[in-house]
């Protein structure tokens, strides 16, 4: 297993009720199971748009490893 901590942002902190956790994923975990782990335990964020940051650095894929911090940042908008 692979432990890493989750920060929430904006909506998706509301959605999730919570800022911060842990969430234990399966060795070899990638970008993707985070995406698939979070629609499992939070179905209302099946139909959200969020990024997903990885040691704050976005990332579309690649590897989560023991320990990284993942943040799930909402769309940005701004000028």
């Amino acid at each position: 297993m692979v432990r890493i901590t989750m920060y929430y942002f904006g909506l998706i902190a509301e959605k999730a009720g919570v800022a911060t956790e842990q969430l234990e994923l399966l060795q070899g975990a990638d970008v993707e199971s985070v995406h698939q782990a979070l629609q499992e335990r939070y179905p209302s964020l099946q139909s959200d748009s969020y990024q997903v940051s990885v040691n704050r650095k976005i990332c579309t894929n690649g590897p989560v490893s023991e320990g990284d911090e993942v943040a799930i940042l909402p769309p940005f908008a701004g000028g």
